[in-house]
């Protein structure tokens, strides 16, 4: 959409890909699947476990301030890469739909900044 590409696409091509990503597919839910049943299974309990209250362990930190912690934290050369990743492509798709041509009006800074109130204002007689 924003390179404006006009090609004409046919319906028929979906059916190709459909085997492939059928399978892929497929393996995806199984995965998901597999850990939500098995992962996320409660523990049973038995004779020799002890009970512990989640109560006394949890900090008195707000969610918000605990997910700063962590992000600058243990992750930030993460959330820098990410970060510098999502720079690189807003400069990317930036560039992609800029377009320099006679019908595109583009901003002149100068004259924008050089004009005072009597280049401004215009009188109109009907």
């Amino acid at each position: 959409m924003m390179l404006d590409i006009k090609i004409a696409s046919k319906a028929n091509d979906f059916s190709k890909y459909l085997p492939l990503g059928g399978i892929i597919g497929s393996v995806f839910i199984f995965k998901i699947l597999q850990i939500l049943l098995l992962d996320f299974a409660t523990p049973v309990l038995s004779n020799n476990s002890f009970f512990l209250s989640w109560i006394f362990c949890l900090d008195k930190i707000a969610n918000i301030e605990l997910l700063g912690q962590v992000l600058y934290t243990n992750f930030f050369l993460y959330f820098l890469i990410s970060g510098l990743l999502l720079l690189v492509a807003m400069i990317g798709s930036i560039v992609l739909t800029l377009r320099f041509g006679k019908t595109v009006k583009n901003q002149i800074i100068f004259k924008q900044l050089s004009r005072n109130a009597g280049s401004a204002i215009f009188l109109v007689k009907n």
